[in-house]
């Protein structure tokens, strides 16, 4: 699942971010089952199949962590009403009885014009295993209410085991999302068992489990039904066993309005007309199975689709609404060159018959691998290379990316729980810059991983609050905290560094030593190092007393990341050696002081490290030393001295392939600084990032002197790479948010446009045929920035482009087209300000849209900022209200607009977006990134007293903010003056 959530800054981006009703029903079961309610039990006798090795060995405990398995919840009631009883929290079901099969039907009814009263109808038989006898049944439900006439229903297999149970009583527990049901007669053991349930729900437009959401195509109105399961909304749909490690196969029907479609995993079977305008579709089981997660179906009105096949004969196809099918091209062809790809770099094919991508227009996350029927927000499917800009192709080509990787790591192999997410979502986004290499060479690509990935996750993972990559569940609301930076991108980085000191073909067969081994099944961490282990045994590679287990084993279960500090080399007798120490890395200074340095020296990395000297550069085979200690002497293999020391200097974590920064002592410093001003081309690009975002963080943390960061920006005129600009701009725009009350503001402006500026002119506005991708972006990225700083050149030029276009008499390039509508309407007024969000409201095309979602938060009129704070409840839809509110919240003049609406609205906030995965925690960090006075710090501590009960998902992203707000008041107050002083002297030159 892809999960960024800035429509602009997915990956490769120049900004670095990524509908919910709460989890409420009232219960009022007794007047529905006023009869006892009695279930059939269908005893099917056990097959071949089901007792295979294959299914043995999906159905076993993979490790400890799924030993911690709860017991179900056996409550006894009467049959006539449910029991909620208090229970202490389940957190996994037991494995005694494991699926085997679902045959579901499912009637979605969003036919009327009264939305609350749209609902669904449902008919489910699992077939499942009893491993030991019980006289309960526990499964998760989700805002579901059962039918009395549910079942009565009784066939047998084999004669011999023919028999009935009764339904004696159940049981719901709401907040853990169980219903557990209670037998007259226990189950044997051994043998497998039909359960047959009917049930109702709440169709509603939360954009969880199964959802309705409308568009407007000419002047109709249409609506549309779509899911999205994971990761525990399947059960909101159908009483299920939904956990990853409990996987079967399905069978789907859809019941649909006869002028509709539907789609689903599977290909569609056959159609059967039934009453009225109804339709049942009847679509083939899935040969292969799956979690609950991956159930995916939708109902649509007009959607076409295009198609091709792949080499190995899969359908492959693109589906969208009628007004946008030609968009879908570039994700066809890239998606099957991608796919293609895969399936040779894993020497595993993909297993089913088809693979269907659709593009809705409401969707939480940016996309869902559903297996067969992948689900994608369209901004991160579709791509007009008329208006579109380089920006969203690469956006489309990386999410693309991403969900097809997870056709191997999630969908193929799964986790065994949701404390090894990063198995599906570590892995596929380090593929997706392999699979987006691979398919667009011209691009660059795997540069971008580090401002990307590594930077942006550096941020997070340097705080107190930040968490392990393996992170353990203790409640329910934990398995969607999960699905954050961590697990996603400190998930590639550590997967990256180990492609590179594994090498790439070890690596490679290692990766398919894993899947093939636990395929159609589930997995951990240790599975994924004993195949990574066994290959490098194979393939020769050696680590002394190491292995891929104890080296990953701390970057794995340790919240954080060294920083290894190094000296330039000594002569030691005719040898040289570099000295090196490393620590956790923390920004929070009073977390380093010397009380907190015996919790502190419990963090200890086994740290892959490379290095290479100016005075015998070499990048390409650099020298390499393994430091597990907390300080190490290292080798350098030649004399560094041999022509002299002057001016030399080491750079350590070449490529910046490790998970680490890397310090200097200042003489170092002094010279790679130096250096990047002479000749910076003699330093590779992802080096030159690298040095420059580390001097920043470094910096902010006390290591080094307050202005290095600003020092290794000095040479910025010269670069024409997009790398190192973007590490670097990233440091100073969040710089600028922190003084952009501050006297100071005026020199960083000036300092930086100083930079800027010769840029920008030798760039221009105008794109040439023949420009790289680099160009590209390096000329979109300028003029946004030159813009953003105040130039007025930038800012006429901007102002003009946009009244030229409300007169219609001129189209906008997309790659400069944000920053015009941004600047146009910050440089205008009300009718710039209306005129866009007309446009918006009539907009089709969702990049567009986003766009203009994005710009109409430029405006400096606070009043107009309200009102559109406003418009987000009613005007604007539910998936894309949390990023117009993150756009106002980082203008300087909406900040505390945005506080005060987050404020006031919490608990319509809360219900709307409280239960979901990613926008909650969006919204609370968009808001509070520049937080840094007293009075900031005493404002969020007061909303968490308020709020704290009902933060949920929230709450470790409020955690955070709470530590980032007082590390920004320290920030100020350690570093305001100094940083004017050195701008102010500095701010001219070049």
């Amino acid at each position: 699942m892809s999960f960024s959530l800035s429509e602009n800054a997915v990956r490769f981006f120049p900004e670095n971010e990524r509908a919910h009703e709460g989890c409420f029903v009232t219960r009022t079961r007794a007047a529905l089952l006023s009869a006892a309610v009695v279930l059939s039990l269908v005893v099917i006798g056990l097959t071949v199949h089901y007792l295979s090795p294959d299914r043995g060995q999906h159905c076993q405990h993979k490790d400890e962590q799924s030993q911690r398995g709860a017991t179900t919840v056996a409550t006894e009631t009467t049959a006539a009403s449910p029991s909620s009883v208090a229970t202490p929290e389940v957190i996994r079901l037991r494995r005694h009885l494991l699926p085997i099969h679902y045959s579901l039907k499912l009637f979605p009814d969003f036919y009327g014009n009264d939305t609350s009263l749209f609902h669904f109808r449902g008919e489910v038989k699992i077939q499942f295993e009893c491993k030991e006898s019980t006289s309960t049944i526990t499964l998760h439900s989700k805002q579901l209410t059962l039918d009395g006439g549910g079942g009565g229903r009784i066939s047998a297999l084999q004669a011999t085991d023919a028999g009935s149970w009764t339904i004696n009583g159940w049981s719901e527990n709401d907040e853990q999302e169980l219903l557990t049901l209670t037998l007259d007669t226990p189950l044997v053991a051994g043998k497998a068992f039909q359960l047959e349930l009917n049930f109702t729900g709440k169709l509603k437009d939360d954009l969880k489990g199964i959802y309705w959401s409308s568009y407007v195509e000419g002047n109709v109105t249409r609506r549309l039904m779509t899911s999205q399961m994971e990761p525990k909304d399947a059960r909101k749909v159908l009483p299920c066993f939904d956990e990853p490690n409990f996987k079967a196969t399905f069978d789907v029907i859809i019941v649909r309005n006869k002028n509709m479609t539907s789609l689903s995993n599977m290909e569609l079977n056959h159609s059967i007309p039934i009453s009225g305008d109804l339709v049942e579709d009847h679509f083939l089981r899935t040969p292969v199975p799956m979690s609950s997660y991956l159930l995916a179906f939708t109902v649509c009105t007009d959607f076409e689709y295009v198609q091709k096949f792949t080499r190995t004969g899969t359908r492959f196809r693109v589906y969208a609404r009628r007004e946008v099918i030609s968009n879908a091209r570039y994700a066809l062809e890239i998606g099957i060159k991608i796919q293609e790809f895969f399936e040779e770099y894993f020497n595993i094919s993909y297993p089913l018959s088809k693979q269907d991508m659709l593009a809705v227009p409401d969707f939480a996350p940016g996309a869902m691998e559903n297996w067969g029927l992948i689900v994608y927000r369209e901004t991160a499917l579709l791509y007009d290379p008329q208006s579109s800009s380089l920006a969203n192709k690469i956006r489309v080509a990386t999410v693309v990316a991403h969900e097809l990787a997870h056709q191997w790591f999630g969908n193929l192999v799964s986790p065994d729980w949701w404390d090894d997410l990063w198995l599906n979502e570590g892995l596929a986004s380090y593929f997706e810059y392999v699979g987006v290499d691979f398919a667009e060479k011209e691009w660059g690509f795997m540069n971008h991983f580090l401002t990307d990935e590594i930077h942006s996750v550096f941020s997070l993972d340097s705080l107190n609050s930040s968490h392990p990559v393996f992170f353990e569940i203790h409640s329910v609301d934990d398995i969607n905290s999960v699905f954050d930076t961590i697990t996603y991108s400190k998930g590639a980085s550590i997967v990256r560094m180990m492609q590179n000191f594994l090498g790439e073909k070890t690596f490679r067969a290692g990766l398919t030593r894993y899947l093939s081994r636990h395929r159609l099944s589930n997995a951990n961490h240790n599975d994924l190092w004993n195949a990574l282990n066994e290959e490098a045994a194979v393939d020769g590679v050696r680590y002394g007393a190491l292995n891929v287990s104890s080296v990953m084993s701390g970057w794995l279960k340790q919240s954080g990341y060294p920083v290894l500090s190094i000296r330039l080399p000594e002569r030691i007798g005719k040898r040289a050696i570099i000295k090196v120490t490393q620590r956790r890395f923390l920004i929070d200074r009073n977390s380093s002081s010397a009380e907190n340095d015996e919790r502190e020296n419990d963090f200890l990395w086994t740290v892959p490290f490379t290095f290479t000297v100016s005075t015998q550069l070499n990048w390409t085979n650099p020298s390499f030393q393994w430091i597990s200690s907390r300080e190490a002497s290292v080798p350098v293999n030649a004399n560094p001295f041999r022509n002299g020391s002057v001016g030399m200097w080491v750079i350590g974590n070449v490529g910046q392939f490790g998970y680490y920064r890397v310090n200097y002592d200042p003489e170092n410093w002094r010279n790679l600084i130096g250096q990047l001003k002479t000749n910076h081309e003699l330093i590779p690009v992802k080096n030159r990032a690298q040095i420059i975002d580390d001097a920043f963080q470094l910096a902010r943390a006390g290591l080094v002197e307050e202005v290095t960061g600003f020092r290794t920006t000095q040479y910025l005129h010269l670069e024409t790479e997009v790398v190192p600009w973007r590490a670097a701009m990233t440091n100073v725009l969040n710089t600028a948010a922190l003084l952009d009350r501050s006297p100071v503001y005026g020199h960083l402006e000036e300092y930086i446009l100083k930079r800027l500026i010769p840029l920008y002119e030798k760039l221009g506005w105008e794109e040439s045929r023949n420009d790289s991708t680099n160009r590209k972006l390096l000329r979109s990225d300028v003029i946004r920035w030159t813009c953003f700083f105040g130039h007025r050149h930038c800012l006429d030029t901007a102002s003009e482009r946009y009244r030229q276009w409300m007169q219609s008499a001129l189209r906008i390039p997309g790659d400069v087209r944000e920053t015009v509508l941004c600047h146009g309407i910050g440089e205008g007024g009300r009718g710039e300000w209306d005129f866009a969000f007309d446009r918006y409201q009539q907009e089709t095309k969702a990049d567009e849209v986003n766009r203009l979602l994005k710009a109409l938060s430029c405006a400096r009129a606070p009043w107009i900022l309200t009102r559109y704070l406003n418009y987000t409840w009613e005007k604007i839809r539910k998936q894309d209200a949390p990023h117009a509110f993150a756009y106002v919240a980082k203008n300087p003049v909406g900040r505390y607009l945005a506080w005060k609406f987050f404020v006031s609205q919490w608990k319509n906030i809360e219900d709307r977006y409280g239960n979901g995965v990613f926008l909650l925690p969006y919204m609370i960090r968009s808001v509070t990134a520049a937080f840094n006075t007293q009075d900031d710090h005493h404002q969020l501590m007061a909303f968490g007293k308020s709020a704290s009960s009902e933060l949920g998902v929230g709450s470790k992203t409020y955690d955070q903010a709470i530590e980032k707000t007082r590390l920004n008041i320290e920030w100020m107050a350690r570093n305001e003056e100094k940083l004017s002083r050195w701008l102010l002297t500095n701010k001219q030159r070049l």
